[in-house]
């Protein structure tokens, strides 16, 4: 592995939320707001020489702009010239400006001129900076790890960039986190505020180089304060009620859960006071990608469903430090199990595993002390309160299905271990292996995943009714999911953000291994060694996903996303795309730890409201930060090759028929009903099914498929009353689907097949 190790320091806040949407007591922790204007004389802090004039230190980041003489100054966090003003004697609040102060606002072209012209910029759909690589600031910032000096410092580098990353008067954030690696990269972590309310998905991380300087900053804030519920709420019971109305009989929801969010809604541009609701994921046993459970966000009112997200992460508590899982490993002794096991297509293989022996009850249990990964029964602590069963055994004999759990779940952790981050957010938090995964009658689910951080555990569950965990790639792809939620603090598990989480889990799952020598494998398969092959990364149209965007069955972004109806805008089969770019990284010559290391770097200036585009320039930072920088060519040739990086729009990339491929499109009459989704459904002649696509605004159904014979099928469903429709496209057109045969579309190499109104 790499010889850069990195460590996360200490949480800032004086109480860390578990859970970043929940509602936030009065002054646990210092905020900023944007309010008060007290402009500086530079827009590059107090320099008074431009990036054009400067020689600059030679750093990849680009020129730091400072003159000899400043070269060596720190920010001064009790400066009164800065447009981010000063402390609030009353709350400890900090002000930046209240709005973008003329002349004082850097543009694209001076921070280019700043960095040599090598900075990456991307621009979400807003308009806005997401992520910007590159130096911005020309004033060293004196680091202290754990000290709140140095978040308020860091602020101070915003200075000149509040326009182009869209912080409007009012904006109002905390420092959550700050961590430093080995090669001395400090990494900030905010999230923003309104009221006592922390904002769903809204984070913006500073990095600082080794010298001082800031190097890159990304942003998924909100860029408007508006709220659309007025008057007064119903409660969460009440709101609940119609929630649970409104679902499928049966469905397990977990009241104690509920929490408060405010969500940034675009569709609309206002911020959303609603409810979060959790149960179980009704789709758990159908791929193992599957998360546990889904949030639903709905209205304070009452009156609208916003999203219906698969999650890992019930928001029981505030804070889980208090547990003391540790506790449960002391007045253990360490010992092995060694013996071969039987890993189905990978064959016999000797293992070690960790143990211990407990000399107060004379029994072994599956637990490894050193790394604190402890199994236990999975219905016991799902369904009976937290019940803690540990897996036991009197004479130190074992189901093999447990032992090839434990081997992989201990690989995965050493292969992050070897890069400095000991449990997936490297603070050692202990790891619960939860067996014989079930729902709540005990009925084995046919699966394996990352359940939560919960009760102070990070929990991952695997079945006994599919052999998907004696895939070492398919537990990596698991303990990734939680490594990936513990840098960027939250996810929008849809659309681009959902289908790249998705992607880092594969790509790092696959590595894992490939190091371990696991597989046989040169296509970056996934579960293939169970024989539960469900993708190529290499050739990802095999699997029925988009090598590009805009390919064959590429999907286009939903409004509404909802798991259940359209894979919340297909975070499943897009996932498809940044799979390629990484195995072409790969193939064009970097090694697997040299890719390994990159892609966790890249994790740490990630948002929950990532691109591809910015996975792109988090790539490149990583290659810089880690001294990777000679691969820049082919990390850009790789994007280049998926589309992410093109001369075109996306909106154009959608629109065009890719090679190999015919396209076609249906309108549908009725898009538009309120709470109406529609999905058209795709098989082959035999009636395998293949993919699915969506309606854009206008209502346009599109969907690119390489040349062949087709069955096409549409469905609507209303979220509110759960009413369904089903119709083929038969030989009279678009029909009720009461058993009639569907008619065969024939898709051509090149061409366009309108198909009629549905």
């Amino acid at each position: 592995m790499s010889k850069r190790k990195s460590v996360l320091a200490v949480c800032l806040s004086v109480l860390m939320l578990s859970s970043i949407f929940a509602g936030c007591g009065e002054k646990e922790y210092d905020s900023y707001s944007l309010g008060e204007n007290k402009a500086s004389d530079s827009v590059f802090g107090t320099e008074t020489t431009t990036g054009s004039e400067s020689s600059g230190s030679g750093s990849v980041f680009g020129d730091s702009t400072a003159s000899a003489d400043e070269e060596d100054e720190y920010a001064d966090h009790e400066e009164e010239d800065s447009i981010f003003g000063t402390s609030d004697e009353d709350d400890g609040s900090f002000v930046v400006n209240d709005g973008p102060v003329e002349g004082k606002q850097l543009t694209e072209a001076d921070i280019q001129a700043m960095n040599n012209n090598k900075a990456i910029i991307v621009r979400s759909n807003n308009g806005y900076v997401s992520t910007l690589v590159g130096r911005y600031y020309n004033k060293k910032i004196k680091v202290v790890p754990g000290e709140m000096v140095t978040a308020e410092d860091a602020i101070e580098s915003l200075n000149g960039i509040a326009d182009l990353l869209g912080l409007q008067e009012g904006t109002e954030f905390f420092c959550s986190d700050m961590g430093q690696d080995g090669a001395k990269y400090t990494y900030i972590a905010y999230q923003q505020r309104d009221g006592q309310s922390t904002i769903f998905n809204a984070t913006l991380h500073i990095v600082i180089d080794p010298e001082g300087y800031p190097c890159a900053v990304s942003s998924s804030f909100t860029t408007a304060l508006g709220e659309s519920i007025q008057g007064t709420p119903l409660s969460k019971e009440e709101v609940l009620a119609k929630v649970i109305e409104m679902d499928e009989p049966g469905a397990h929801y977990y009241p104690e859960a509920t929490a408060e969010a405010k969500i940034w809604v675009a569709a609309t541009e206002t911020i959303e006071n609603c409810y979060v609701f959790f149960k179980d994921n009704p789709l758990i046993d159908e791929s193992f990608e599957a998360m546990r459970y889904i949030a639903v966000y709905f209205s304070k009112d009452g009156k609208n469903l916003f999203w219906y997200l698969p999650t890992a992460t019930l928001g029981v508590e505030a804070d889980t430090s208090y547990y003391n899982n540790d506790d449960y490993f002391k007045g253990m002794q360490a010992t092995t199990w060694s013996g071969s096991v039987n890993f189905l297509n990978g064959g016999n293989l000797d293992v070690t595993i960790n143990v211990a022996y407990n000399p107060n009850d004379g029994m072994y249990y599956m637990m490894d002390l050193e790394r604190k990964i402890a199994v236990a029964d999975c219905y016991d602590f799902l369904y009976k309160g937290a019940t803690l069963t540990f897996l036991k055994s009197k004479d130190n004999t074992w189901d093999e299905r447990d032992i090839a759990a434990m081997y992989n779940y201990e690989c995965a952790y050493d292969a992050y271990k070897a890069i400095g981050i000991k449990s997936p957010d490297g603070f050692s938090t202990p790891i619960l292996l939860l067996r014989k995964y079930c729902n709540q009658n005990q009925e084995g689910i046919e699966n394996a995943c990352y359940m939560a951080k919960y009760f102070g555990w990070f929990t991952f569950c695997y079945c006994e009714v599919l052999d998907i965990s004696y895939d070492l790639d398919v537990v990596g792809h698991e303990y990734t999911h939680a490594v990936t939620e513990s840098c960027i603090l939250g996810n929008n598990y849809m659309n681009d953000a959902g289908a790249i989480n998705e992607s880092y889990s594969d790509v790092m799952g696959n590595i894992i291994e490939y190091m371990y020598n696991r597989t046989s494998d040169k296509q970056w398969l996934s579960a293939e060694m169970s024989g539960e092959t469900n993708r190529n990364m290499s050739n990802p149209i095999e699997y029925h996903q988009p090598d590009r965007i805009g390919g064959a069955y590429y999907i286009r972004n939903v409004e509404v996303p909802n798991q259940n109806f359209n894979d919340t805008g297909g975070v499943h089969i897009n996932s498809g795309i940044p799979n390629l770019a990484a195995v072409l990284i790969y193939q064009a010559g970097m090694s697997l730890d040299t890719m390994f290391d990159l892609y966790y770097t890249s994790m740490q200036v990630l948002t929950p409201a990532n691109s591809y585009e910015d996975i792109y320039a988090a790539l490149i930072y990583s290659a810089r930060a880690n001294g990777y920088d000679q691969y820049e060519d082919i990390i850009t040739k790789a994007f280049t090759q998926v589309g992410v990086l093109s001369d075109k729009t996306r909106q154009q990339l959608e629109e065009e028929i890719p090679q190999g491929c015919g396209k076609a499109e249906i309108k549908v009459v009725n898009y538009g009903y309120e709470n109406v989704l529609f999905r058209l459904l795709v098989y082959d002649t035999g009636g395998k099914f293949l993919g699915f696509s969506f309606p854009d605004k206008n209502g346009i159904i599109s969907i690119a498929l390489p040349e062949g014979n087709y069955l096409f099928n549409i469905q609507a469903i209303n979220t509110q009353s759960n009413q369904s429709g089903d119709y083929v496209f038969g030989s009279s057109g678009w029909e009720y689907n009461n058993g009639r045969n569907a008619a065969v579309v024939t898709i051509t190499n090149g061409k366009l097949l309108t198909l009629p109104d549905a």
